[in-house]
This record gives structure tokens, C-alpha cells and sequence, in this order.
């Protein structure tokens, strides 16, 4: 039975998983750990030292530090009888980490995307059709001021090299997506730039491809554009699929008929959901969520990207 939870940090993501497990299990003891800003807030439970959260000995952690701390706090809190579920991207560049007696079924990374209802029915599309498509092109772009509207968006993450900023560790949710529909690709060619005004020592703007034997993904993210956009075109002999989360349509072309199924753009419940699997389950045992393993690969697959795009050529995954 689990009774006491911990969150590592309090950005964005850590307020929203801890406002969400608050209202959703409050059986649980929840706790926050908060090292750099030791501020109190109202009804949020803090260790303000890493000792004390250990001491709390807790059933489940969910890391949502920055990016490179991720490693550092797995190492402190992974155990054989602990659950633990890694915000995205898994960590912030590959080393030689040591990964010895690291339980890897009991890690969950959180591309939380995979829980919605809308990329599980594109899943089954992809599949029904998968000798077929030739072509993909994934979107997904909005102004970072406007997306961090909370607070100022040059103090986030994601404007800062240093805590794994920039489009690509930012918007991989796209690169797993890529990776959950059509597995790991062959080849990468990708260019990154800043292109905008904005006050960031990262990149803003990212289009690469991403290469397969026999189909090709182009991807474009970017923290410009003034209106959100999310989006997917699948092309395939005979038909296309069409994906916008925003507007939560998806349209299936086939055999000369349009099809159209509409869903609820209801992030919040997304993110209840991966919590309620990571909560509630014993083993990660189901084909859809991202393990160590395959988040391991998405990281492996930006960092190609960016090799790709300092070098200008096509890179071997």
C-alpha cells in the first residue's frame, strides 16, 4: 500500500503533479523536497535538505528537478522496493553513468503524452497502416513568454543551456511520439537556430528529419509562434492521418472515405492518468508508457541531433 510520496522540486511540473495528487489520493503523505529556494507555501509540506526527504523514506518519488540533476537524485532515492517516475527528458546529455544495480523496471520517465486517448487511437492507425506510410510531419511551436506566462520565462528551464533548455529536450515529447509510432530511426539530419527575440541561451527553432529504411519523419519545433500549435500528418499509399491536439481531431482517410473522431483536450486528466498508473501499479509492465530503456533512446536521439546539427550532415543513430 503506498503512504508517503515525495516530489523533487517545485517548477512548473512539480506544482502540478503535487496539486493533482493532492486532490486525487489524499490518503497519501505528500511531501516536497526544495533545496535551492526555501520558501513556504500554503498548504505544501517541504524538506528544505536532502537528508530529511531521505529519512521520510518514501514508497514512490517523482523527479521534476532540472534536467541535469535527474541522475544525481535517482542515485539517492532508487531502491529495489521504490517506484520512480522521471519528468522528461530522462537526464541532460549521455555520460558513462553507471547503471549498476539500477532497477530499471522500476523507473517510469514522463512523456505523459502516451497516456492520451488521442495518440493510443493514432497508435492503432499507425499500426493498421504501418507498411504502407512513407512520410510523417510533426509540428509543435508556441511562444515561450506566452507558454511560462506564469512566471518569467528567462528564469525557466527552458531557457537555460545549463538545466537542458531549448526546443529539443523542451519539445521531446515530440521525438518520443516519433519514436513510440515508429521505433528508433537509422539516420538524423538536423538544424538548430535562434531565430527570435527572446532572452534565452538556447536554441528556439529545430527542423531535422529523422530517417528510416522505409519512411522519413520531418519534425518541426520551435518557441515562436504566437498561437499553439500541435499537430501530425501521417501519408500513406492509399490514405492520411491527421492529428491536432489542440482541437483534439484526428482524421483518417482511407479507401476513398473520411473519417473523424473528436476527443476532449483535457491535458490535466492526461496527467491524472500517468499518475494514477504510476500510483497505482506494481510492475511497468505495459507496452505503452516510456521505460529507462526507451527514454534512454530518445535521449541518445537528441543527442544525435545536435551532433548533426553542428556538424551540417546526415548522422548514423
Amino acid at each position: 500500500m503506498i503512504k508517503k510520496l515525495l516530489i523533487v522540486g517545485f517548477g512548473s511540473i512539480g506544482k502540478k503533479h503535487h496539486d493533482l495528487i493532492k486532490s486525487n489520493f489524499k490518503k497519501i503523505d505528500l511531501r516536497v523536497l526544495r533545496t535551492k529556494l526555501k520558501k513556504r507555501e500554503k498548504n505544501v509540506k517541504f524538506f528544505f535538505n536532502l537528508n530529511d526527504a531521505i529519512k521520510f523514506n518514501p514508497d514512490l518519488v517523482l523527479i521534476c528537478s532540472s534536467a541535469d540533476k535527474h541522475f544525481f537524485y535517482l542515485k539517492k532515492f532508487i531502491s529495489n522496493k521504490r517506484k520512480i517516475l522521471i519528468e522528461k527528458p530522462i537526464f541532460d546529455k549521455i555520460e558513462d553513468y553507471s547503471f549498476k544495480g539500477l532497477n530499471k523496471d522500476k523507473i517510469l520517465i514522463g512523456y505523459f503524452l502516451r497516456f492520451h486517448p488521442m495518440i493510443l487511437y493514432l497508435k492503432k492507425l499507425v499500426k493498421k497502416n504501418y507498411n504502407q506510410i512513407f512520410y510523417t510531419r510533426i509540428e509543435a511551436g508556441y511562444n515561450l513568454k506566452y507558454w511560462r506566462k506564469k512566471r518569467n520565462y528567462k528564469s525557466t528551464v527552458s531557457a537555460n543551456s545549463k538545466t537542458a533548455g531549448g526546443v529539443l529536450f523542451e519539445l521531446s515529447h515530440e521525438i518520443d511520439l516519433a519514436y513510440f509510432l515508429f521505433g528508433n530511426p537509422s539516420k538524423v539530419f538536423c538544424n538548430t537556430a535562434k531565430y527570435s527575440s527572446l532572452d534565452i541561451n538556447v536554441e528556439d527553432f529545430a527542423e531535422f528529419q529523422l530517417i528510416y529504411p522505409k519512411r522519413n519523419i520531418s519534425v518541426n519545433l520551435n518557441f515562436i509562434e504566437e498561437t499553439y500549435n500541435r499537430n501530425m500528418r501521417i501519408l500513406f499509399n492509399g490514405g492520411y492521418i491527421e492529428c491536432d491536439l489542440f482541437e483534439g481531431i484526428v482524421k483518417y482517410y482511407k479507401n476513398k472515405k473520411l473519417f473523424i473522431k473528436k476527443f476532449k483536450n483535457d491535458f490535466e486528466n492526461v496527467y491524472l492518468k500517468q499518475l494514477k498508473y504510476f500510483i497505482d501499479q506494481n510492475k511497468f509492465l505495459d507496452k505503452k508508457v516510456s521505460t529507462f530503456n526507451s527514454a534512454f533512446s530518445v535521449l541518445k536521439i537528441i543527442e544525435k541531433l545536435r551532433t548533426s546539427s553542428v556538424e551540417k550532415k546526415i548522422v548514423q543513430v
